[in-house]
């Protein structure tokens, strides 16, 4: 075998080790970029569903689940084209069930009072999310300007309304204890919350409906000061008129 042959066959060689290197390397790029678009998917389905499953009833309406649906099915789309979970079949038939429900005004949300601290960040937390999921659904082209723009003024709404829950239950609790004027300033807190949604028909009413409040609890504080003032008053007269009969009792008697 001559030179020429020899570097010829080497050159061949190493063109197919460069070849094979490089084919390896593209396949492992491709199973990581899968596995990286697959676990983006998955969590996108996975979040809107803990929105829809999570947020209390009273947070979301017939158009904001529907929306969440219409995610959930978009994400399932997406896993099927890689042919990805062995979970899906289950997964697109419990969204089909919940999208029957929702649409046939069927579907029973669960209620659940706001009346911690910590209930009241998990709700902010997902409502936060779910503002998030409604830019994404409309840069995707999934949601029109307008219905978008309508669902995230709802969104702002119901995070004012978050706050204003977790403030109402304690003026509550501060009233049925007795404490009247920690009672207004919680409700003095829920007005001012629900005044960063001042323009949403629902937050004007809650403002008014707060206000009354205030007025009747600051009246029942100037009866309740005036009745005590009176009472303050008597024992002072009572106190003065015993002090004098015992005087009396004791002249009398000397």
């Amino acid at each position: 075998m001559n030179v020429t042959a020899v570097i010829i066959a080497l050159a061949v060689v190493v063109t197919v080790s460069i070849l094979v290197v490089v084919t390896i390397h593209m396949r492992e790029k491709a199973i990581i970029e899968r596995a990286r678009r697959l676990k983006a998917i998955e969590d996108a389905f996975f979040g809107a569903h803990r929105v829809f499953s999570e947020l209390p009833g009273q947070y979301l309406g017939k158009d904001m689940r529907m929306m969440l649906l219409a995610r959930m099915q978009d994400q399932l789309s997406k896993m099927q084209s890689l042919d990805a979970s062995n979970n899906l079949l289950k997964w697109q038939e419990e969204v089909n069930v919940l999208l029957v429900a929702v649409r046939d005004d069927k579907y029973e949300a669960r209620q659940d009072k706001v009346d911690t601290i910590d209930k009241s960040r998990n709700v902010r937390d997902l409502l936060n999310y779910l503002n998030k999921i409604i830019e994404s659904q409309k840069k995707a082209g999934r949601l029109g300007g307008d219905k978008a723009s309508r669902l995230q003024k709802q969104t702002a709404f119901l995070i004012a309304k978050s706050h204003t829950d977790l403030h109402i239950t304690k003026a509550r609790e501060h009233a049925q204890d007795g404490e009247l004027r920690k009672a207004v300033n919680a409700y003095h807190m829920a007005s001012t919350e629900m005044g960063k949604c001042r323009d949403h028909p629902t937050a004007q009413k809650a403002i008014k409906s707060f206000r009354t409040r205030i007025h009747e609890l600051e009246e029942t504080i100037r009866q309740q000061t005036e009745a005590a003032a009176v009472k303050s008053g008597m024992d002072d007269e009572w106190e003065k008129y015993m002090q004098d009969a015992d005087w009396k009792k004791k002249a009398d008697y000397d």
